[in-house]
């Protein structure tokens, strides 16, 4: 994978730290049988392999192309392995990447991962996918050998300038056992001294600190999304549905949907650390079908671009914005498949006016949002009231992010 720019504003967690991060939080997608943040005993999913069932834990993975462009997120679900069908959907696009895994992977997955010409992958020092034997760890080890694939074993590096206290969590309105709770279940699901045992001395102290500021990072994005409610937008709330009909994506009543939102929008927060904008980092996933089709920041085209006009003031914001690529622009330019017709984008602001058409033209219907859905008036000439005029004439069913 490419360098990444020096320059970053966001430097509370650097990119390979972040993908890493996001494997982990795509491990934690809610499924209908378990909770987001599920305990130790749900963690793992059954494979039917011939006459015999393999135990395999559930594995979140990222794929990231040599440019440093994040190409696909997903995790293990329908029977299949999350890494096993990223290869086959993207397989012409593979070749060259690097994988973020939140497990080490099977010897299934392995081999596939060596076949398509994946080149580094990197995953946390927890139990693997498979079930831990000697016989499984030397056939992923010779797999590694053959393939010529660079290792790297870490917990992602979660700077404290990105966590807030639990003081400040309290101050939300959020209970101390709210905080303990979830804390307490990612830890149950990630943390394993018997994966750690080849640390040592100052080693395994510095693994230790890193996996307890991811936990909290984690928390404090989990519970914030937890104490608010996703509602229809006043905007969306005249618009008619044939007789017999439903809502094809329903966050507001339906339980499981609106935990498959709060998680993308977390998603969606999680990568405002890849932009370079101080004042107003944005965020998108574009999801359709539970596969997520791309993700998204706003950020400079070109890295010459960014060097020119990075330290530029506020009072110089006409001179920097022109040059900007949102969130919504970069995610469906970099979209991993073509159609997103039908398609939900879950987006941490407001579409402008500049993303409201693009987004339409690309077939999105359902847009949900992590603030609520109000006039915005900003220095800088970007007009909101557009996308509000869309979401009025049933352009798209907008859901808004309200405070419980």
């Amino acid at each position: 994978m490419s360098n990444q720019s020096t320059r970053r504003v966001n430097t509370g967690i650097t990119a390979e730290s972040l993908y890493l991060a996001v494997a982990m939080w795509m491990e934690m997608f809610p499924e209908l049988t378990e909770e987001q943040f599920s305990s130790v005993e749900n963690r793992e999913t059954t494979a039917d392999s011939g006459k015999m069932k393999d135990l395999y834990r559930k594995v979140g993975c990222v794929l990231v192309q040599e440019n440093g462009r994040l190409l696909a997120v997903d995790h293990s679900r329908d029977g299949v392995h999350g890494l096993a069908g990223l290869l086959v959907k993207l397989h012409d696009r593979v070749k060259g990447c690097s994988a973020f895994l939140s497990r080490k992977p099977c010897p299934y997955c392995a081999k596939l991962l060596v076949q398509a010409g994946v080149t580094g992958v990197s995953y946390p020092p927890v139990e693997p996918e498979y079930r831990y034997t000697t016989k499984e760890d030397d056939r992923v080890r010779v797999l590694f050998d053959a393939g010529q694939i660079t290792l790297s074993v870490y917990f992602p590096q979660v700077k404290t300038e990105l966590l807030i206290s639990d003081q400040e969590l309290v101050a939300k309105g959020i209970l101390m056992n709210e905080i303990r709770d979830s804390c307490r279940l990612v830890s149950e699901r990630f943390w394993n001294e018997e994966s750690l045992r080849w640390m040592t001395g100052s080693s395994l102290e510095q693994t230790y600190n890193d996996f307890q500021n991811l936990v909290k990072w984690f928390t404090q994005i989990n519970l914030s999304l937890k104490h608010s409610k996703l509602k229809l937008s006043a905007h969306s709330e005249g618009i008619s549905f044939p007789e017999g009909t439903t809502r094809a994506f329903d966050p507001e009543h339906n339980f499981h949907e609106e935990q498959i939102a709060k998680h993308m929008l977390g998603l969606a927060m999680m990568t405002i650390q890849r932009t370079v904008e101080p004042n107003t980092g944005v965020g998108c996933v574009i999801m359709k079908n539970n596969d997520v089709m791309a993700v998204g920041w706003n950020g400079f085209p070109s890295k010459v671009i960014e060097e020119e006009f990075h330290d530029l003031s506020d009072q110089e914001r006409d001179k920097k914005y022109p040059f900007f690529v949102h969130a919504e622009q970069n995610a469906l330019l970099m979209r991993n498949k073509t159609n997103v017709n039908g398609g939900i984008i879950f987006v941490t602001k407001i579409p402008c006016h500049e993303c409201t058409p693009l987004v339409k033209v690309a077939g999105i219907e359902t847009v949900v949002l992590a603030t609520p859905l109000k006039s915005i008036k900003e220095i800088y000439r970007l007009n909101y009231e557009v996308f509000q005029e869309e979401v009025k004439k049933g352009t798209f069913l907008c859901y808004e992010m309200v405070t419980d």
